[in-house]
């Protein structure tokens, strides 16, 4: 239709790759969500019992008796202690127990079926461990719950409430990344750092979901700023918006962003990066002050409500060799391992991510700026180094091992900040060297995905030891069944692959 003054009006046009891959996600996502079994995810009955608390207007509630934390130390239950509040909860939506077999790898999720909630009207009052949280990963799961009259459907509702948030925060990383002359290349990054695990945290109700997913979209927003064009102000509002988020995730969250600024300063020079956000005006200071009040709005929680941390170098020797020990699962908890990390997925799967890693890293070494290798060797021997300084430093002083998802929302800068090198150096790459980076990245990506899935369903289905064509076994089903769900993660698997074939058509463009 014309325009009201006779011109045409000029809609502009959603490039058809990033939305390809933003779909590809979200039906991903959607399939975990449903598929995963009620409370299977780690400790989502006391994520679920903290919105539950939000959604009564219960920011923390009052402290809990430390003799009602059942854990095998007295260092652990000091630890939990600090955080375990009391929740007023109605006894119909008492989360359902998934000790039943979550700990049990060769038994099905079906004794979850056997929970019958309570027909008591009356309200009970029930322990969270993680009452003192930061409360913004809980708020529009709190909200959501308010539609829901069963405790399996108060927490499918809050899953899809909390990966809505997280898929809109990929989707930002996914545009800051794109790059029309570049294709592809510009998306191997994102394609790569959004993990099987990524996903599984981004449909699970947990802090997990915000603070991994906004660090992937505040580092893609942040290596979108170290470009020689100037961004534009999405960019920047962007970049405030995901780091805010990521800021009030979880009580880590402002070394994240800490260490994502310090790679910018080093890969584009503080006064580059001092120019850019004077060219960026406005946009550039809501940005900064975005940020700001997130990390300073996350320090004053912490310190009215956080847990006194610990952080020691006593028995330091020791727990490096532990760490080290310890590190082989936590690089394979990058990518994936689910439930309570009581199995793995196939050792193929983690080999053909790290190999297309490892493929896009020293494609990315490629080029003529020594910087931008100098910056990227860092940040991957950061991927070794950060977990064991976290294990070492903090995480053992709690009685609790280190999981590899609460480092991945920084450790994503490796991926990330390969693909823009690549992006940037694709000149000097050959077409044929480019299509099989960006293809095969994608391929891996999709089969990765629905490999992941397919293997967290038929172990609640049957087990890890049940029939690997367990549809017609399964002793545990979701709702609808299993057929739609592996349909629907399929269908989003084939949109990553339609989205890497897609992409190879002018991946080795001139960089402008």
């Amino acid at each position: 239709m014309p325009a009201p003054d006779g011109h045409r009006r000029v809609v502009p046009r959603v490039p058809r790759l990033p939305l390809l891959l933003v779909a590809g996600w979200s039906a991903l996502a959607l399939a975990w969500a449903f598929s995963n079994p009620p409370f299977a995810a780690p400790d989502e009955g006391m994520h679920y019992l903290r919105a539950q608390g939000v959604e009564q207007g219960q920011l923390v509630g009052p402290k809990a008796d430390p003799a009602t934390i059942v854990v095998p130390t007295d260092q652990q239950r000091e630890w939990m202690a600090q955080a375990a509040r009391e929740v007023e909860i109605p006894a119909r939506l008492i989360p359902l127990d998934a000790g039943c077999y979550v700990f049990e790898r060769d038994t099905s999720a079906a004794c979850i079926d056997d929970f019958e909630p309570s027909a008591d009207p009356e309200p009970v009052v029930a322990v969270t461990l993680v009452g003192t949280y930061q409360p913004l990963p809980y708020m529009l799961p709190a909200a959501a719950i308010k539609t829901a009259d069963s405790p399996e459907g108060a927490l499918y509702v809050a899953r899809i409430a909390s990966a809505f948030l997280a898929l809109a925060l990929l989707a930002l990383a996914a545009a800051a990344a794109w790059d029309a002359r570049a294709r592809g290349a510009s998306l191997v990054g994102p394609v790569l750092a959004v993990t099987p695990m990524a996903i599984f945290c981004a449909s699970i109700l947990n802090g997990s979901s915000l603070e991994v997913a906004g660090g992937v979209a505040f580092i893609a927003c942040v290596l979108r700023v170290s470009r020689e064009e100037p961004p534009p102000a999405w960019v920047w509002v962007g970049a405030g918006i995901s780091g805010f988020v990521l800021a009030l995730s979880r009580s880590a969250a402002p070394v994240w962003i800490a260490l994502a600024v310090l790679v910018l300063l080093a890969l584009h020079g503080p006064r580059a990066t001092s120019r850019a956000a004077r060219d960026g005006g406005r946009a550039a200071a809501f940005a900064v002050l975005a940020v700001l009040a997130g990390v300073i709005g996350n320090r004053l929680w912490e310190a009215a409500y956080g847990p006194e941390v610990t952080i020691s170098l006593a028995m330091g020797r020791a727990a490096v060799r532990t760490a080290f020990d310890q590190l082989p699962q936590w690089l394979e908890e990058l990518v994936g391992r689910f439930g309570y990390l009581e199995f793995a997925l196939p050792l193929p799967l983690y080999l053909g991510w790290a190999l297309a890693v490892a493929a896009i890293v020293v494609a990315a070494g490629i080029g003529p700026r020594l910087r931008g290798r100098i910056v990227l060797a860092a940040c991957v021997a950061g991927l070794v180094a950060l977990p064991v300084a976290q294990y070492v430093l903090v995480q053992r002083h709690t009685g609790f091992g280190l999981q590899g998802r609460h480092a991945l929302p920084v450790l994503v800068i490796v991926p990330l900040l390969a693909g823009e090198l690549l992006r940037r150096h694709r000149d000097w790459i050959s077409a044929q060297a480019m299509r099989a980076l960006v293809v095969g990245s994608f391929a891996v990506a999709a089969i990765g995905h629905l490999l992941a899935l397919y293997w967290n369903a038929r172990r609640s289905a049957t087990g890890v030891d049940g029939p690997l064509l367990f549809l017609g076994d399964a002793e545990w089903s979701p709702p609808v069944g299993w057929g739609l769900w592996l349909a629907v993660a399929a269908a989003g698997a084939a949109c990553l692959l339609a989205a890497g074939v897609t992409a190879e058509r002018g991946s080795n463009a001139t960089n402008a």
